[in-house]
């Protein structure tokens, strides 16, 4: 994900980021369990990669709805708790309900 952060933004390097995001979720538990061997990596790994998402989202400028959706598929399929569910680093590219409640549904 390093190697991709370095090109231009666009929005399919924005999907592979949020493809990668899911995939650490769904990763991120084993080594929070051992956590005596793995004490910081897992979330060294998610900050990097949130940290990615949201300077590609304030590069792009993602729909902010579309986006808000997009965050609200990924943490909710996160078994513990996702990566990218950090609200406030996402405060300049999302609207101020999203921002404030990230399962906040749109009607």
């Amino acid at each position: 994900m390093q190697v991709l952060a370095q090109r231009h933004p666009c929005l399919d390097a924005l999907h592979v980021v949020e493809h990668a995001a899911r995939v650490w979720d769904g990763l991120a538990g084993y080594p929070y369990d051992a956590w005596e061997t793995y004490e910081t990596e897992p979330e060294e790994i998610g900050r990097a990669l949130r940290a990615i998402h949201v300077r590609m989202c304030r590069h792009l400028r993602p729909d902010p709805g579309d986006l808000a959706e997009r965050l609200r598929g990924i943490i909710g399929a996160a078994e513990v708790t996702s990566c990218l569910d950090q609200p406030d680093d996402y405060a300049g590219v999302l609207g101020a309900d999203d921002v404030a409640d990230p399962h906040h549904r749109h009607r």
